[in-house]
C-alpha cells in the first residue's frame, strides 16, 4: 500500500493508492473483545528456533535492521568469522552494535519450553495408564 502525501493538503481526506497484492488480499477479521483466537501451532514454534543452531532461541539477540533473531552464541560466532552480513536475509550486519537484546522472545520460549515439558508427562502418564490397561486384559 503506497501513499501520496504530496498531493494531499490539510482538507482533504488522504487516500492510499493499492498495489496488486493489497488488491487480491482477504481482509481479516478484527477481534474486539476477550475471545481467545486459535493459532497454528507449527509456524510459532518455527519462528522460535534459531536458523543458524536450529534449536530453540536462548539470549536472543534481534537484528536492527530486519528484526531476524538469532542465539546469542550463534550470531556472536556469525559475527566474529568475518560475515557481516544477516544468515537469513544477506542486508548489512557490521556488528554487535547492530543487535539489540529480545528479552520477550526469550520469555515466550521459555513458556513454550514448559509447556511441552508438561505436554511430554501427560503423554508419558497417558502411555503408562494405557500399558496398565492392555496388561490387566490380558490376564
Amino acid at each position: 500500500m503506497t501513499n501520496r502525501p504530496s498531493d494531499k493538503t490539510d482538507n482533504e481526506p488522504f487516500f492510499y493508492e493499492l498495489n496488486s497484492y493489497d488488491i487480491q488480499r482477504k481482509p481479516q477479521t478484527l477481534v474486539y473483545d476477550n475471545s481467545i483466537v486459535r493459532v497454528p501451532l507449527d509456524p510459532v514454534l518455527k519462528s522460535l528456533r534459531c536458523p543458524i543452531c536450529l534449536d530453540f532461541l536462548t539470549n536472543t539477540m534481534a537484528t536492527i535492521q530486519c528484526i531476524h533473531r538469532f542465539c546469542n552464541d550463534c550470531i556472536s560466532r556469525w559475527l566474529q568469522s568475518d560475515n557481516k552480513q544477516c544468515p537469513s536475509c544477506r542486508k548489512q550486519l557490521k556488528s554487535k552494535r547492530y543487535l539489540r537484546a529480545d528479552h520477550l522472545t526469550d520469555s515466550i520460549v521459555d513458556m513454550v519450553k514448559k509447556q511441552q515439558i508438561k505436554l511430554k508427562e501427560l503423554e508419558n502418564q497417558y502411555q503408562n495408564q494405557m500399558d496398565n490397561n492392555t496388561g490387566s486384559d490380558e490376564n
